[in-house]
């Protein structure tokens, strides 16, 4: 719950703010409007972890299911399970579930092949997008869809509904229940907060992870964030990779870059021309990791990239991107997709076919 702090003659008490409601088109229209900020500042198909606190990448939305009905939103997480994610401009009370599991067991009908090449339930433009998350996330086709789940969105819930969602995540179907609470500001400034207030997810969507120096060096997709051939010449003789995002300290780039470790390879994307290059992590992050607090003279990718982080290029196009392997090529030749999102990581043995007719084109 909001509070507004007040001032009164024996100190400073709490006031709840009266939450206002939104309509469940607009809602929608302002999650799917403010997926994850990508590095080359263009938004992926990942919904805003903020709100949802995990990775999900978008499948479509306005979906026809049973009953001439639409669910809001289908999105898939990273254990290949399918999410319904319902709106309600007001409260979720019980009986909103029972709308949702209509959705979900008439979605729940197609798994693996059938679920990912339905058109009815992804839109054919995110294909590839979905092809790479699939890959990235290391799952077995025929296990997507396998289990389902179900997300609800409203600015307010009834506790009964808590109790369902406890009995519906002993039967296998994982339930959360997202919060918002949209306010104003005197000076007719609006806020909106999200915040989880009812998690039985499965388990295995957060899984136990160790960190970053515990795990063996592994191959990643880069997408280096720029189409500028004189940025590209500017990574290649600085010998670094760029991130965006807040070009903070701590923010996603600050993340993004320090879960890197040595040994990792990276496999540069430029979007529209493909993979022009490969660069290995030769030391630690915490070694060969800055954030600009600026941009800098000279410096053209300081312009909207300031984090920066040390590699050695080991393969690399020209500088006008000759030589680089097409999206196409990609796909056909080696059964690999663009990235979905700034960095994901590539199947070794795929990594290593790539990375040697890398070698043999760019020498």
């Amino acid at each position: 719950m909001l509070f507004k702090i007040v001032e009164e003659n024996n100190g400073q008490v709490l006031e709840p703010v009266k939450p206002e409601s939104m309509g469940e088109l607009k809602l929608e229209k302002l999650i799917l409007a403010n997926q994850r900020d990508d590095n080359d500042n263009t938004t992926t198909q990942l919904l805003n972890e903020g709100i949802f606190g995990e990775e999900l990448i978008l499948l479509k939305n306005q979906i026809k299911v049973v009953n001439k009905k639409r669910a809001d939103i289908l999105a898939l997480d990273r254990n290949g399970n399918g999410v319904v994610i319902e709106l309600k401009k007001d409260g979720g009370r019980l009986g909103v579930e029972t709308q949702a599991l209509q959705y979900l067991a008439d979605i729940s009908r197609f798994k693996g092949e059938k679920f990912i090449s339905n058109s009815r339930l992804i839109e054919k433009k995110f294909i590839e997008s979905i092809e790479s998350f699939i890959e990235s996330a290391s799952l077995e086709r025929e296990d997507i869809n396998t289990k389902n789940r179900i997300i609800l969105i409203a600015n307010s819930f009834d506790k009964t509904l808590f109790s369902m969602g406890e009995w519906l995540s002993e039967k296998g179907v994982g339930f959360k229940c997202i919060q918002y609470s949209v306010s104003k500001h005197s000076d007719g400034t609006q806020y909106i907060d999200f915040s989880v207030v009812f998690d039985r997810s499965p388990e295995s969507t957060f899984p136990l992870e160790f960190s970053a120096i515990e795990r063996e060096p592994k191959y990643f997709w880069y997408n280096i964030g720029t189409t500028d051939f004189d940025n590209w010449a500017f990574l290649k003789s600085e010998s670094i990779v760029s991130a965006g995002f807040d070009g903070k300290e701590g923010d996603k780039g600050t993340e993004l870059l320090n879960s890197f470790i040595k040994g990792d390879k990276l496999i540069a994307y430029v979007n529209g021309y493909g993979a022009v290059g490969v660069a290995e992590i030769r030391q630690s992050p915490e070694n060969g990791y800055k954030c600009l607090s600026k941009s800098v003279k000279n410096d053209p990718v300081s312009e909207y990239h300031l984090h920066r982080l040390k590699v050695k290029w080991l393969y690399t196009s020209n500088d006008d991107f000759n030589g680089a392997i097409a999206p196409s090529v990609l796909k056909a030749d080696f059964n690999i997709h663009h990235p979905y999102t700034t960095s994901c990581s590539i199947a070794s043995e795929k990594a290593k076919r790539l990375i040697q007719h890398l070698k043999t084109q760019l020498g």
